[in-house]
């Protein structure tokens, strides 16, 4: 528990940053779980800034997840993902911000409710609060797999963080923290 925890530390503080893109990220924008992403959610492959991205490396080294920004209708959206395969398949969470309505939701590329997050405005940043955390399979939509996995993976790195004095002030001090814990549990789920 203490690495998961330690593990958590490390991706609240680290700041994704990426210069050059390799193959499976520059393969993400033509795959079909992009195309069903982008068809779902009405935003084009031009609406993604691929340019400015973050990256960092799994555990196991074997591959890359990335962070990218999608502007749709003037607000700034996100997508995380990943490909364990080389391009076979990539594993996606959509985050969509409404800062007028103060909220923020995890999605999948099928269009299913993940989490939802209260959207705070701060003095330099916003802060995220974690409202509800939903079992897509009630919803009646393609359901990706792994979704009952990812609730309970979130719920437990959540609760691990919160245990941790350390890991909970740096996640209180960092507005994409618990954005980040619940890609971190798509990811994992994905994978496993």
């Amino acid at each position: 528990m203490k690495k998961l925890v330690f593990g958590l530390i490390a991706t609240v503080v680290f700041g994704f940053v990426g210069n050059a893109q390799d193959k499976n990220f520059s393969n993400f924008f033509s795959s079909k779980e992009f195309n069903q992403l982008a068809a779902k959610y009405s935003f084009k492959s031009s609406d993604v800034d691929t340019k400015n991205y973050g990256s960092i490396e799994h555990n196991s080294k074997l591959y890359k997840v990335y962070r990218v920004a999608v502007s749709v209708s003037g607000s700034k959206n996100f997508i995380t993902f990943f490909t364990d395969d080389n391009g076979e398949n990539y594993g996606l969470t959509y985050e969509k911000i409404d800062l007028s309505k103060g909220i923020s939701s995890h999605l999948d590329e099928y269009g299913n409710l993940y989490a939802t997050f209260a959207v705070i405005k701060s003095e330099s940043s916003y802060v995220f609060t974690i409202k509800d955390v939903y079992t897509p399979s009630t919803s009646g939509n393609t359901v990706n797999r792994k979704s009952g996995c990812i609730e309970k993976t979130y719920r437990t790195l959540k609760n691990a963080c919160q245990a941790d004095d350390f890991c909970d002030m740096m996640c209180d001090l960092n507005p994409s923290c618990l954005p980040m814990l619940a890609a971190w549990a798509a990811t994992y789920c994905l994978t496993h």
